[in-house]
């Protein structure tokens, strides 16, 4: 006869243990397994270039040591073609090392996707139990990050009047003051006047200042 028991999803062995919870069954045996739970998949750009290099997947429970390398993870459509380089577990995260693609800088999720699958020497908690979950996007961490920086005399007067930068993803709409930007040295002691973006863009208006016609690189 089969009896089903339902736990709380928030409930590890540890807890099974610490409380002393048991279940009997007269002619079964009181065992049960609860794997380690994927709490949160992030994915990160931590040297701000533009392109994705590092996913921090976070479980439920302490993880035991990590032996597998990346066989049993499976990584799909990388941002920039990149690729998995290595794998280390802390505690109950498990950070996943990428190695760089040549693709064009992209810190958007995309269609990026993130499986793993159970492993003897893999993620699984101190009593041996096997982590997995199926193809999952991560959450985006990985901020825009700047690729170009022009500067530009659209009236071609000799003055300074326009700077614009290109991001690695998709912007949002643009509410903030120009007082978040500082500019020092601006040719021509031009100053700040407006922005405005155009993702993946973002133009500074330079009002023209009263100093020398110059239009070298501040």
């Amino acid at each position: 006869m089969a009896v089903s028991v339902t736990v709380p999803a928030s409930t590890t062995d540890a807890q099974h243990l610490r409380h002393r919870f048991r279940v009997h069954v007269r002619g079964g045996d009181d065992n049960i397994v609860i794997p380690p739970t994927l709490v949160t998949l992030q994915m990160k750009d931590t040297n701000a270039n533009g392109k994705v290099d590092q996913v921090v997947a976070t479980f439920d429970d302490t993880l035991a040591p990590y032996s597998a390398g990346v066989s049993s993870w499976a990584l799909a459509n990388v941002p920039s073609a990149g690729s998995l380089a290595s794998v280390t577990v802390n505690g109950a995260g498990a950070t996943l090392t990428l190695a760089e693609g040549a693709g064009a800088a992209y810190t958007a999720v995309g269609t990026f996707t993130i499986g793993l699958s159970p492993n003897s020497a893999g993620i699984r908690d101190i009593y041996d139990h096997l982590a997995s979950f199926a193809p999952t996007a991560p959450t985006d961490l990985a901020a825009p990050a700047p690729l170009s920086l022009t500067m530009k005399d659209s009236n071609a007067n000799g003055r300074i009047d326009q700077v614009t930068m290109t991001f690695s993803d998709a912007l949002a709409t643009y509410l903030a003051p120009t007082t978040v930007w500082t500019l020092e040295n601006v040719p021509s002691a031009g100053s700040l006047a407006s922005v405005a973006v155009a993702t993946p863009s973002v133009t500074l208006t330079i009002a023209e200042g009263a100093g020398a016609v110059d239009t070298t690189r501040w």
